[in-house]
């Protein structure tokens, strides 16, 4: 039985990791944002750490061929008292 296994990346290096594996494909990013189906302003939105959409982050990784996994958690605030 096989293990899935991935690369941890913070969110921050999640526009980094999309232009270089644009790039490493020869890929402009017209051509990524049309295999996505978002606008290339998505995709440079996207590489310059800017904030676009769950929905456009999942689709321009899908059109990488990347799986994309978020684990996202919450931290509590010592500062807030529980209901």
């Amino acid at each position: 039985m096989g293990t899935a296994m991935g690369v941890v990346i913070d969110w921050l290096e999640l526009g980094g990791a999309c232009k270089r594996i644009r790039k490493e494909r020869g890929w402009s990013a017209d051509l990524l944002a049309a295999k996505a189906g978002c606008h290339r302003t998505t995709v440079y939105r996207l590489e310059r750490c800017e904030p676009v959409s769950m929905a456009s982050l999942q689709l321009v990784f899908v059109a990488l061929g990347i799986e994309l996994r978020v684990d996202a958690r919450m931290s509590v605030l010592s500062d807030v008292a529980p209901n």
